[in-house]
């Protein structure tokens, strides 16, 4: 479990705007996240370059016990 904050706060933001991710595990941490510039990265960081199309990003968290839960975090 846990949340993800964008650095930047709430749009709208310009076509060519970085936002900068950050996920907050809950006792586990970040195993995978999909639809941003670092995809597959396991840092609890990344960033999203926003280029005009709709995107999905999602982070996959671990819990400590290894169960994997996965969890959209917003759509652009």
């Amino acid at each position: 479990y846990g949340y993800v904050e964008i650095t930047e706060g709430n749009g709208p933001h310009p076509n060519g705007a970085v936002l900068n991710l950050v996920a907050f595990p809950t006792g586990g941490r970040v195993c995978n996240w999909t639809g941003t510039d670092n995809d597959g990265s396991t840092s609890s960081s990344n960033t999203l370059t926003l280029n005009g199309a709709h995107v999905t990003v999602t982070v996959e968290f671990v819990e400590p016990a290894g169960t994997e839960e996965v969890y959209m975090i917003f759509d652009a």
